[in-house]
């Protein structure tokens, strides 16, 4: 089955996403935030990852650019 890693401040956006990709049949994990979406990325396996771009915290963008230069 395929993981995906859900990063969004909007606590009704990430239910939704959620929800929608555990219908589509995804296993789904999800993150308040860029460093929790990090915590969880550095522990588990994620296929994708689906993050709202404009966060307190840590940006969505700064979290992709880390997560792309250390996971190619």
């Amino acid at each position: 089955m395929r993981n995906i890693l859900i990063i969004d401040d909007d606590e009704q956006m990430r239910n939704l996403l959620c929800r929608a990709m555990e219908y589509a049949g995804f296993e789904v994990e999800a993150a308040a935030d860029g460093r929790k979406g990090l915590r969880l990325f550095e522990e588990n396996a994620y296929d994708l990852v689906i993050t709202d771009l404009i966060m307190p915290e840590q940006e969505g963008m700064e979290t992709i650019t880390f997560l792309r230069k250390k996971y190619p």
